[in-house]
């Protein structure tokens, strides 16, 4: 049963759940389960290349920690550490709740979102000593504000930007959203 079909989705709304696709032709859209479908490849690989049982790796992979979070998978979906082949003393695996577990998440989420927005961002900066808008909502908002200011002298907008033309003879314009900054 395919997961569009109308069966599917009137079991996700009887069990209470919502369904989230990505697009199979563009696996960077999904990169979590992309990097955790290449771990189980790599270690299916190794065992079957050794001939070992795969369920000792997958024990290892839920006891090992995770850095960002200073627990590993088995601690914080089950509080305890599992019983691995290395020594542990008993009192080590009794269970013990992970706190704050939903803070590290968001701010481990948001310094990958600063190291992202670091490395894509524009570097626009205003023209006209205008305050940097950073979204639609904004910049319609500063044009307004700037079109109730031009009988002031010193706001002046300069939209009126000639296109630039490529040496293979391609007329280039700026994108109507960033009139209202310079590049």
């Amino acid at each position: 049963m395919p997961f569009g079909s109308f069966e599917f989705k009137k079991f996700a709304d009887s069990w209470n759940f919502r369904i989230v696709t990505s697009s199979p032709r563009y696996p960077r859209s999904n990169g979590l389960s992309e990097k955790a479908v290449g771990i189980a490849k790599q270690m299916l690989k190794k065992k079957f290349e050794e001939n070992k049982d795969i369920n000792i790796s997958l024990l290892e992979y839920r006891s090992t920690v995770i850095p960002t979070m200073g627990a590993s998978p088995s601690e914080l979906l089950m509080s305890r550490l599992l019983r691995t082949k290395l020594p542990a003393h008993h009192l080590k695996l009794k269970p013990k709740l992970q706190e704050n577990v939903e803070d590290k998440l968001k701010s481990n989420q948001y310094q990958y979102k600063s190291y992202h927005d670091r490395r894509n961002s524009l570097h626009l900066r205003p023209s006209n000593n205008e305050p940097l808008c950073v979204n639609r909502n904004a910049i319609e908002h500063a044009s307004q504000e700037s079109s109730d200011n031009a009988s002031d002298p010193d706001v002046s907008l300069n939209t009126s930007l000639p296109p630039i033309t490529t040496r293979s003879g391609r007329t280039v314009k700026k994108p109507s959203k960033y009139n209202d900054y310079v590049l």
